[in-house]
């Protein structure tokens, strides 16, 4: 298929405050609305999770909120054209009587040794696909990985990050994210957990670290899923629903819904992390607070509270495995085609009389029973909807299954799907 690309070059430009907490791909309420960065307006082609030199407040009022008042730095390249998880193509061969590490090899919280001339900690939480580098109290750098073959990979399109403005440890660390590093994980002969940032010249023991947790702050990431928390400040609701490992998030003004994202979760050192994958409206680059594991109230760096009303839902996993496939539909005389592929990718497209009417490609996942689709390309840039959110239903994969979207672009994309039938 002959896709046009689509959000090539679209960059989102904010000015940067200098105030007491720089917040890379975190916004604030705290921030002057001068500090806003909307990633990705509806019905426009340019809410790539791509922030680069940019600053960012939330949508969320006190859902990012700190009293020193914040700015963000960016995450993402100028297009999302692959998945934001790492890939590993980064990986190297590994000593004699070595192995790649896997992350069941890998401890919850880590010590890297000196790095920037501090310490440096690596957190992987419930192990769900989110890594964090922490220099506590200053800085965490979060990024998304699958961490095939042992290899972490940290840039602006697969993290973010945020910390205090001043010193010198965050600018280094704001240059990690920005020049990308890769880290190969092995484990030796000698059944030694280690490391490597040279691509793979020279290994060092990966140490062990203890994080100290309180009774007033939630720690296992978990812990949160089936729960939905229901926030409110004024007019504006933000609602959180919490699967395994990943959120979706629905902010409303006056019960309409004004912006929505979707991605990666966990608690690491008590911190709870989100890091969107797809989003409509705008969005942090990253979101971090703790929880109160009794009142659920959430509690921002410098003190600021939200109390929220927490509920639980349940629903059904989808298998992502059981979607990939061609799948299609006829609808309003359009033949429409369908394709999942198993390394996360997707293509539709519909045609009549052999015309093609409507093509996008791009990435997708499912989490829980929602399914979101990211296009990198589409048929018609001016008008193509980028993010598109919906729940998986009736889904048999030997005969199809129900998709309520919120996809409006004309035509619009069928909501039920079955597989071709073949002679």
């Amino acid at each position: 298929m002959n896709f046009h690309k689509v959000f090539n070059g679209a960059k989102v430009v904010a000015a940067t405050a200098m105030v007491s907490l720089v917040l890379a791909g975190c916004g604030d309420k705290g921030s002057s609305a001068d500090d806003n960065v909307e990633h990705g307006d509806k019905g426009k082609s340019s809410s790539s999770v791509s922030k680069e030199d940019s600053s960012s407040d939330s949508k969320d009022d006190k859902s990012s909120s700190d009293s020193k008042g914040d700015s963000s730095d960016s995450k993402g390249d100028d297009s999302s054209d692959s998945k934001t998880e790492s890939s590993s193509s980064a990986s190297v061969d590994v000593p004699k009587g070595a192995r790649a590490a896997t992350l069941e090899d890998l401890g919850k919280n880590m010590s890297l040794g000196k790095m920037f001339g501090t310490n440096i900690y690596l957190a992987t939480g419930a192990k769900h696909g989110l890594f964090s580098l922490w220099v506590p109290d200053t800085a965490w750098v979060v990024a998304s990985s699958n961490f095939e073959g042992g290899v972490l990979e940290i840039s602006k399109s697969t993290g973010a990050i945020m910390g205090l403005s001043g010193p010198s440890v965050v600018d280094s660390m704001k240059a990690l994210l920005a020049d990308g590093m890769t880290i190969n994980f092995i484990v030796n002969d000698k059944d030694s957990l280690q490391f490597s940032t040279d691509g793979g010249k020279t290994y060092k023991d990966v140490g062990s670290a203890s994080v100290k947790t309180t009774s007033a702050k939630m720690s296992q990431g978990d812990d949160l899923k089936g729960v939905r928390l229901t926030c409110k400040n004024e007019s504006t609701v933000n609602t959180y629903s919490f699967y395994e490992g990943r959120y979706y998030l629905e902010t409303s003004k006056d019960d309409k819904v004004e912006a929505w994202s979707a991605g990666y979760y966990d608690i690491q050192r008590s911190y709870l992390l989100m890091l969107p994958k797809f989003f409509e409206g705008r969005t942090n680059a990253l979101t971090s607070f703790f929880v109160a594991p009794d009142s659920y109230t959430l509690t921002f760096y410098g003190g600021v509270e939200n109390k929220c009303e927490k509920s639980t839902f349940k629903y059904e996993d989808v298998a992502d495995k059981d979607l990939v496939n061609e799948w299609e539909a006829v609808d309003n005389d359009l033949e429409w085609n369908l394709e999942y592929a198993s390394n996360g990718t997707y293509a539709v497209y519909a045609r009549k009389g052999g015309d093609t009417q409507q093509s996008k490609e791009g990435y997708w996942d499912i989490y829980g029973d929602m399914m979101f689709m990211h296009a990198t390309g589409c048929k018609d840039p001016s008008s193509c909807t980028q993010d598109v959110k919906g729940v998986i239903s009736e889904l048999d994969p030997k005969v199809g299954f129900d998709f309520d979207h919120s996809d409006l672009d004309e035509p619009v994309m069928p909501k039920t799907w079955t597989l071709p039938q073949y002679e």
